[in-house]
């Protein structure tokens, strides 16, 4: 998709701004077979005695997942499966794949830490890493400025929220995977400094919906997961984890 330069945005005015932000979403749904980072299986997990053992992310071999090979039912696959919500930059510099930055770094460095108080972890895990929407819902540029209104124009108008069950729906989850959403709560406090719209205005009233509670994007997951009955674990987006 063709995208104008950051520095003609700025010297557009609200109007002209807006306008282009609905552009783009709309080119974005167009063109919804190309530009998709895909879901990957990115490394194996190793747990004994107590200690979880996450490679480095320079040792993982990433392996894109293909949905339309059914996934066995076999109970001796356990799984990890993380999950973001929307690809960035780096995840589509080079082979497309999630987590390739500061993401990434902090799921191989800190993920340990994170699933201490699991209970029954033994033995090897694949570790999946997947984004809800799997386009760039920020456009390419720093996210306070589109991620979070093109994130839910396209999982409530584009598909995506049904993209996302169907992928869940094939991944066959058993009870012995773990899920974990780590979409980030999202932040639009600089949509009405930069584009002199409310949030509200750019989204219809009545598809908001629970994007109006603290956990913003994060919940809008969530919702799905609870639907689904999958059992997960919440924690906040990897980029934050210290």
């Amino acid at each position: 998709m063709k995208r104008l330069g950051i520095k003609n945005r700025d010297i557009m005015n609200a109007e002209q701004k807006a306008s282009l932000i609905e552009i783009e979403i709309v080119e974005l749904v167009k063109n919804r077979v190309s530009d998709k980072c895909p879901d990957q299986h990115v490394c194996d997990i190793l747990i004994s005695d107590g200690i979880i053992n996450v490679p480095a992310k320079n040792k993982w071999k990433r392996k894109s997942i293909d949905y339309s090979i059914p996934f066995k039912t076999d109970t001796d696959l356990k799984r990890i499966i993380l999950i973001l919500e929307s690809p960035h930059i780096k995840e589509f510099e080079g082979e497309h794949g999630p987590a390739k930055g500061k993401t990434g770094d902090n799921i191989a460095g800190k993920l340990a830490e994170k699933l201490n108080g699991v209970s029954d972890l033994k033995g090897k895990y694949q570790l999946i890493l997947m984004n809800a929407i799997q386009h760039q819902c920020s456009l390419g540029f720093p996210t306070k400025y589109f991620r979070d209104v093109v994130f839910l124009n396209l999982w409530r108008k584009g598909g995506g929220k049904t993209e996302f069950i169907n992928r869940m729906n094939k991944l066959n989850i058993e009870s012995n995977d773990i899920v974990i959403n780590a979409c980030t709560k999202g932040g639009h406090k600089d949509f009405k400094k930069h584009f002199g719209l409310q949030f509200k205005e750019h989204i219809n009233k009545s598809e908001i919906g629970a994007y109006k509670v603290k956990e913003g994007l994060k919940n809008e997951v969530g919702i799905e997961l609870n639907n689904l009955k999958i059992n997960y674990i919440k924690v906040a987006h990897p980029s934050s984890w210290k």
